[in-house]
């Protein structure tokens, strides 16, 4: 498999993951939560709603921290593979510089899904998933642009 295609496959793993676990976090709710005393599930719910609205800065702080390592871890992983021939050492660097910094808007998101399945409110798990499939793609499309424009270099 090409690189190009590698990363394309990649990309797609990590904007889709997501999106559906909360389909998946939503799915055991119902299954888990629809037994229980409606004083259970609703103070349950309004925790895990206000614990939601918490959670959506942290996939905008991820997203702009993981820009902003983008080159950073690059260059650092570009520097642990000596041996390998320069073309192969820049796209292995490439790729583990972009799964790594592309989680860190992804694990806060995960919280806000968590709280949809402890019965909070969706809304706030949506606009959390939404902010880091963003983030991702963001890493994944502008981060090259600033490799091929010296930002690793400097």
């Amino acid at each position: 498999m090409t690189h190009s295609r590698t990363r394309a496959a990649l990309v797609f793993l990590m904007i889709s993951g997501g999106p559906v676990l909360l389909g998946l976090d939503l799915l055991i709710h119902r299954l888990l939560f629809s037994g229980q005393p409606e004083e259970v599930r609703a103070t349950l719910g309004a925790l895990a709603t206000t614990a939601g609205w918490c959670v959506i800065p942290g996939p905008l702080l991820g997203g702009a921290l993981g820009f902003w390592l983008y080159p950073r871890f690059y260059r650092r992983q570009l520097g642990q593979r000596p041996s390998l021939a320069p073309e192969r050492a820049a796209r292995e660097a490439e790729l583990m510089a972009l799964m790594v910094c592309a989680s860190l808007p992804q694990l806060p998101a995960l919280l806000g899904d968590l709280c949809v399945m402890l019965g909070g409110r969706l809304l706030p798990a949506l606009l959390s998933t939404t902010i880091s499939t963003a983030a991702v793609l963001g890493i994944a499309l502008l981060g090259p642009r600033r490799l091929a424009a010296g930002v690793a270099l400097s």
